[in-house]
Formats: structure tokens, C-alpha cells, sequence
């Protein structure tokens, strides 16, 4: 039997897993949703505009920005997601032709729709699930790579948890067999970090992944 250790290249391939597995099921999900605006659709208008929505009748055309795409963002409400940053997504929408900004319009400013504007529900609905999804998967990479960390080679790993080898490469897989060196017979470091895992939604994640389509 080959001995495979916790190697950079063995975490890399790791991840690689990992994300093509997030990847899979993301795609499942399919494009963002189109919304289909007029040139001075008042929803969008106030987004771009805020409180100085009546000026625009007010002011010179050609003080204005003239845009052929918008992009706008939304805040999504997830209690998992604890940074402001990760609640954000952000989508665009296409006028007809044109749809005018403020002078000295800055995309890096605040450009956010409210998530109860029903204009947008279909990109809400969308974003929610997207996020969720990245959440699981974040949390699934920083547990999957935490548990490897604590065994002493992925042997280990395989012994204390047989489920974890779905998130191995096939290569590393082919190298271990059934049965896994052991490991002593105190606890190890990788024994008491398996029973801080909450493996079932670990198990889960790879399923999912798999119904989605990654090779697992």
C-alpha cells in the first residue's frame, strides 16, 4: 500500500475537488436572470440618482452620463453570511437604448436596488440561492482542509473518516487501499478534529455535487 501524505500538492488537489464541485452545482443554477427596463424606468432612475431623482428634467443633457448598461446590487439577508461584502450581488440590466446618471457618476458608489423591489424578485431568488451555495462550499473547504491538517497522512484521514476520500482526487484515491495504516492507539490530532465535523452536511455537500454533475 502507498503512503499518502498531507502534501502541499495532495491539499492542492484538494481543493481543486472542492471547487469543481461547488463549481457543478452553481451551474445548476443556470444564468442570472434578465431584467428588461425602459430608458427611464423610475426604479433604476432612483438607484442611480437617490434623492436627486427631479433634477434630471432640470439639468442639460450633456451634463449628464449617458449609460447603455446598468449595473446595479442587491443585499441578500442570509444570517450566515456575517460580512457586509459577501451579502452583495451584483447584477446589470440593459435599457432599450440609453439611461442618463448624475455628472460624475462613480460605479464604485452606492448603486443598490432594495431586495423588496418586485421588479428584481427573480435576481433576489437567484442571488439567494447563489449565495447559499457559496456559504456551504466555503464552509465545506475550510472543514475538509482543517480535518486533513489534524491527520498525520491521508491514510489516517481515510481511517478515521471513509467519506472523506469523495473529496479526494481519483489519483489519490487509487494510491490507498480499503485498508489504512494504522494509527496508533492514542487519539489523534486528526481523531479529535473529525469529532468537531459535522460530517452528514459534509457527506451531503459531495452528493449534492454529484447530482449536479462534478465528478466525484
Amino acid at each position: 500500500m502507498a503512503f499518502v501524505g498531507i502534501s502541499k500538492d495532495f491539499m492542492e488537489r484538494v481543493k481543486v475537488k472542492i471547487n469543481n464541485m461547488h463549481q457543478a452545482e452553481l451551474k445548476t443554477l443556470g444564468e442570472v436572470p434578465t431584467v428588461s427596463i425602459t430608458d427611464r424606468e423610475p426604479w433604476v432612475l432612483k438607484a442611480l440618482w437617490g434623492d436627486h431623482v427631479h433634477l434630471i428634467d432640470q439639468m442639460p443633457e450633456n451634463w449628464m452620463q449617458t449609460l447603455q448598461e446598468v449595473r446595479l446590487k442587491v443585499e441578500i439577508n442570509n444570517p450566515d453570511l456575517l460580512d457586509k461584502a459577501d451579502r452583495q450581488f451584483n447584477f446589470k440590466v440593459n435599457p432599450p437604448s440609453k439611461t442618463v446618471a448624475p455628472p460624475n457618476f462613480n460605479w464604485y458608489s452606492e448603486t443598490s436596488v432594495s431586495a423588496d423591489c418586485p421588479q428584481i424578485a427573480p435576481v433576489v431568488e437567484y442571488a439567494t440561492k447563489f449565495k447559499e451555495i457559496q456559504v456551504r462550499w466555503i464552509n465545506v473547504t475550510a472543514q475538509v482542509t482543517q480535518f486533513l491538517y489534524s491527520c498525520k497522512s491521508a491514510n489516517e484521514a481515510v481511517k478515521l473518516w471513509p467519506d472523506i476520500k469523495m473529496y479526494f482526487d481519483q489519483h489519490d484515491v487509487q494510491r490507498l487501499e480499503v485498508k489504512t495504516v494504522r494509527s496508533g492507539t492514542a487519539e489523534s490530532e486528526g481523531a479529535k478534529k473529525l469529532a468537531e465535523l459535522d460530517t452528514s452536511s459534509l457527506t451531503s455537500a459531495a452528493i449534492i455535487a454529484r447530482m449536479s454533475g462534478a465528478t466525484v
